[in-house]
C-alpha cells in the first residue's frame, strides 16, 4: 500500500493524477473508500478527510464523503474484532492482545482493557490476569 500511496501522491496535480481524482469523485464514496482505504490506513480518523483531499488533490467535500465511508469500515472491522475477542477464552484473548498493552502498567491494565474493548470488569480482569501471567513467564506474547 505504501507504494500505491506514494505513486498517487506523485501523480497528484499531473494530468494522470487529476484524472484519478476525478474518477474517485465520480464513483460512489463507498467504492472510492474501498479503493483507497489502504493508502490511508495509518491516518487518524480526525485528519482523514483533509489528508485525502490534500494528498490526492480531491475536492474537500468528496474527500470527506470518502473519509466517512473509511471510518465506517474501520468501525465495522473493529466491532468484528471485538466480537472475535469476546468469543475467545481469556487466555486466548490475552495472547491475541498482549502486545497492544505491553507498555501499560499492571495496575492500569484492567481498566484499559475494559475501556478499549468495551467489556465488563470481570472479563477485563480475567484477560489482564492472563496478560500478567504471560509477562511473568517472560514468554513472547501476541500473534
Amino acid at each position: 500500500m505504501t507504494e500505491e500511496y506514494l505513486a498517487a501522491r506523485r501523480r497528484a496535480g499531473t494530468p494522470e493524477g487529476i484524472a484519478y481524482a476525478k474518477r474517485l469523485e465520480a464513483i460512489s464514496p463507498a467504492e472510492a473508500a474501498a479503493e483507497i482505504a489502504g493508502m490511508f490506513c495509518l491516518c487518524a480518523d480526525v485528519d482523514l478527510g483533509f489528508e485525502i483531499a490534500c494528498d490526492l488533490q480531491l475536492d474537500g467535500q468528496s474527500a470527506e464523503r470518502i473519509a466517512v465511508e473509511i471510518r465506517r469500515d474501520r468501525e465495522r472491522q473493529w466491532n468484528d474484532y471485538l466480537k472475535q475477542l469476546e468469543a475467545m477464552s481469556p487466555a486466548d484473548a490475552a495472547a491475541e492482545i498482549a502486545n497492544t498493552w505491553a507498555a501499560i502498567e499492571d495496575e492500569d491494565l484492567t481498566d484499559e482493557i475494559a475501556s478499549r474493548l468495551n467489556c465488563d470488569g470481570s472479563r477485563a480482569e480475567e484477560i489482564a490476569a492472563e496478560i500478567r501471567r504471560l509477562r511473568d513467564q517472560g514468554r513472547p506474547v501476541g500473534r
